[in-house]
């Protein structure tokens, strides 16, 4: 089953804004999570992992209270999906 898709304006763009070279690296994301299950690598780790690289780099892009607006607007999309919670 594939996760709930989160669209890109729940980051603060304008509707029908991509960045640049968008497509690119959501396939070159896509390819790396789908090597570490290739390799075995339990699901929870590997998005532990990108999340550790993540976070600084978002609050570098976005400041801190950036950050915390674009979270918000994902918590929001989030909870209005039929999926539920886990915890790892």
């Amino acid at each position: 089953m594939s996760p709930p898709s989160i669209p890109i304006s729940a980051l603060g763009l304008p509707v029908g804004a991509v960045p640049p070279r968008f497509a690119e690296a959501l396939a070159v994301f896509r390819d790396a999570m789908s090597r570490c299950q290739a390799a075995g690598i339990p699901a929870h780790s590997a998005l532990s992992a990108a999340l550790v690289e993540l976070m600084p780099r978002l609050i570098s892009a976005y400041g801190g209270d950036g950050l915390a607006d674009v979270l918000r607007t994902l918590a929001a999309q989030v909870a209005d999906t039929d999926t539920p919670a886990t915890r790892q």
